[in-house]
């Protein structure tokens, strides 16, 4: 793949308002995938969008097996608690191996 990561600078260039970008496209003519993966307030986009679009490659390669995808709830604008946590079956996507340089 290629792909580059960028971090959208927050209020007040406050660090723990920035958030994290990455996008990417696949080089292969058999499988022309665009990822793109936003993830606000969660810092760089090495850090956090990085191994997020990362998973998603993986996942479109069959190399990690998701669970289906089920379409969320209307957005329920009086809500007074935060969605529930949602993880994944198998994070280890999200860690890079062993020597590995970041992402």
């Amino acid at each position: 793949i290629a792909g580059k990561t960028g971090t959208a600078q927050g209020a007040a260039n406050l660090p723990w308002n920035d958030s994290s970008v990455f996008g990417a496209f696949s080089l292969s003519l058999e499988k022309p995938y665009t990822v793109v993966a936003y993830l606000e307030k969660s810092g760089y986009g090495s850090q956090a969008a990085g191994p997020v679009a990362k998973c998603m490659y993986l996942a479109l390669q069959g190399k990690m097996a998701l669970e289906p995808v089920q379409l969320a709830a209307p957005l329920n604008v009086n809500a007074t608690v935060a969605a529930p946590e949602n993880l994944l079956p198998d994070a280890a996507c999200l860690t890079p191996p062993a020597g590995a340089a970041r992402y």
